[in-house]
């Protein structure tokens, strides 16, 4: 690795949010984690802000709908490559995330963090 990445990730569990900050920030790049349920404004005004390279989109204790739903306002909002990682990986889903503009739909659990950190680093490439 080159450069420490930035990361933008919409997520709503304090759990899953010290695995995800522990694994990214470990492997050497930044991590910023919004919960876009009470203020999806906020969200996006912070992709806005043009910080990042990657934006992680889950749906742990979010909607699934309202995650995917979040991927193409995200996408006008910001370059950044937007990947989603969510336990419900059906084909409809993966469709949905792929329209709205995801470059990658990963399923949940992934067994490591280095697999955590491999699928945010190929995003960024």
């Amino acid at each position: 690795m080159t450069n420490p990445l930035r990361v933008l990730m919409a997520a709503s569990d304090e759990l899953f949010e010290q695995l995800f900050r522990e694994v990214i920030e470990d492997g050497g790049h930044h991590l910023t984690i919004f919960n876009p349920l009470p203020n999806a404004k906020a969200f996006l005004d912070e992709a806005r802000t043009g910080r990042y390279d990657v934006a992680v989109v889950t749906n742990v204790c979010l909607p699934l709908d309202y995650s995917i739903g979040l991927i193409a306002p995200l996408r006008q909002s910001c370059s950044a490559k937007v990947i989603v990682m969510s336990g419900a990986a059906d084909d409809k889903s993966r469709e949905a995330a792929r329209r709205g503009g995801a470059i990658a739909f990963h399923k949940l659990p992934l067994s490591s963090g280095i697999q955590i950190l491999a699928a945010i680093e190929a995003a960024a490439r």
